[in-house]
């Protein structure tokens, strides 16, 4: 049995808003959907959202998700106190919990599932994903041996000159024998310059513990301001243009191009500069979309030119031409 805990109870200050860091929309989807979303993979038995700042608002984000459970954490003390909150809602649970975070949408289901499946493999009491970072300044450092047993974590903050020199970091994203965690989680303490409580300070009491290195280190890039919001929507778009052209699709200046990773695509399609598809759009074989369009949510079939023009909800036949300077909405069909 798994069960998945997201945390999302911050507020994320450095993106300057309102409205909570995890119903940022990245794309389509928010953040925190994007975490739900690449889970399903592991078919999770239940899945815990662990909320505070805002939290109904998180909760009323994620209402189409049915069978989701939220937690609440009132005060965000760290991600070991998040846990800890975990505490009376899995007193019967048994299984393996995965801890992912809600501002770490890149991540891919199949490194989810790697991880699970090294952890039960192994049998670990633990397993960490971790990276080797380029720059992992700011990051917690991960220190094994030889045969990826975890020695040591100690975060950044607290690092001596020569362990920075390290390039293996803490992703944030763990596996755990519940059984094993959980009367662990009660010892923690906020020993530490933030007085927090550090979920990663329970490695110190489990055994065994093992890391797993992601192969791309950009799926674990954390989202705190809108810079960083901006970098990851760059690399959800390179992924999503580079499956679509090896898939037999047209992209003309790929780099002047969006497309919302809910698009579909037929083979033979081929789509202009300055042209974005949004939403739930489906185009058949041998459509030429642009340039300067914008298609949302509408289904156009084959053999299909859309030029210098807006659809938006609409349903464009087979061998239409639309444009230059249409603008079609309001569940239109031509």
């Amino acid at each position: 049995m798994v069960a998945v805990a997201i945390l999302a109870a911050g507020r994320g200050t450095r993106m300057k808003s309102d409205l909570p860091k995890v119903c940022h929309k990245l794309g389509s989807l928010s953040m925190v959907e994007r975490v739900l979303e690449n889970c399903l993979g592991v078919e999770p038995q239940r899945r815990l959202v662990i909320v505070g700042y805002q939290r109904e608002r998180v909760q009323q984000s994620l209402a189409t998700y049915s069978g989701v459970e939220f937690v609440e954490q009132a005060q965000q003390l760290g991600t070991g106190h998040a846990v800890q909150q975990l505490l009376p809602s899995l007193e019967d649970f048994t299984g393996d919990l995965l801890v992912l975070n809600g501002d770490v949408p890149l991540l891919r289901s199949s490194t989810i599932k790697h991880l699970l499946e090294t952890h039960q493999t192994h049998q670990n009491a633990a397993t960490l994903l971790t990276a080797q970072m380029p720059n992992p300044q700011g990051y917690g450092r991960v220190f094994c041996d030889g045969e990826n047993r975890l020695t040591q974590i100690i975060e950044d903050r607290d690092c001596t000159a020569a362990q920075k020199q390290n390039h293996r970091i803490n992703a944030g994203v763990y596996c755990f024998n519940w059984s094993k965690l959980a009367p662990v989680l009660p010892k923690l303490e906020a020993n530490n310059d933030q007085k927090e409580y550090y979920l990663t300070d329970v490695v110190n009491f489990l055994d065994p513990v093992m890391a797993v290195d992601v192969e791309d280190y950009e799926e674990i890039l954390g989202i705190n301001d809108r810079k960083q919001l901006a970098t990851a929507y760059d690399i959800l778009q390179t992924r999503v243009k580079d499956t679509w052209m090896k898939a037999g699709v047209t992209l003309i200046n790929p780099d002047s191009i969006t497309i919302d990773d809910t698009v579909e695509l037929q083979p033979d399609v081929i789509i202009e500069p300055q042209t974005h598809l949004r939403g739930k759009t489906k185009i058949g074989s041998g459509t030429r979309v642009g340039p300067g369009s914008l298609i949302e949510n509408s289904q156009l079939g084959q053999q299909v030119t859309v030029l210098y023009s807006v659809v938006s909800d609409s349903v464009v036949k087979d061998n239409t031409r639309i444009g230059p300077y249409a603008h079609l909405r309001g569940h239109a069909e031509v």
